[in-house]
């Protein structure tokens, strides 16, 4: 007796798809929120930090990071940049011990926090540190760009 072959991989797509337009059509995807602790090592929820500082020029950096020298050598000129396009200068410490951390950003002057895992590089789909994402009130992210008042400054004009 004769059985075609299924194709089960068509199959499985097809089914994706029906499910989809089920629901209308829109496929909402659930991801946990990212995992942050502020400058004390206290847990601190991030959709309540973007809530409460809200629109953010955030800065995702790390102390091993190429040009992470730089970045906090020129974070006095970025935090007046952001403040004059209306944002809260915040900066992520990301993907190393939270000792690196805070030896590293001792006596700095602006918010910052620690994302041990990189959560929020997954979050916001940065493949590069440093990084400047500016996230607005709603929550809404622009693209990851390179972590300098002058492109903050293009940002804030294109803005207009």
């Amino acid at each position: 007796r004769y059985t075609p072959a299924v194709d089960r991989t068509r199959f499985r797509s097809l089914t994706v798809v029906a499910l989809i337009a089920a629901a209308g059509g829109a496929l909402t995807l659930c991801a946990a929120e990212p995992s942050v602790v502020d400058a004390a090592g206290a847990p601190a929820s991030w959709a309540g930090l973007v809530q409460e500082h809200a629109p953010l020029a955030l800065v995702l950096w790390a102390s091993w990071a190429p040009g992470a020298e730089t970045v906090l050598q020129d974070l006095d000129t970025l935090d007046a940049t952001a403040r004059s396009a209306g944002l809260k200068l915040v900066l992520v410490d990301v993907q190393e011990p939270s000792e690196d951390a805070w030896t590293a950003l001792e006596g700095v002057d602006v918010l910052w926090f620690h994302d041990r895992y990189g959560s929020l590089l997954k979050h916001y789909r940065a493949v590069k540190i440093p990084a400047l994402v500016v996230v607005l009130g709603d929550g809404t992210p622009s693209a990851p760009m390179a972590p300098t008042s002058e492109v903050l400054g293009q940002w804030k004009e294109r803005r207009r």
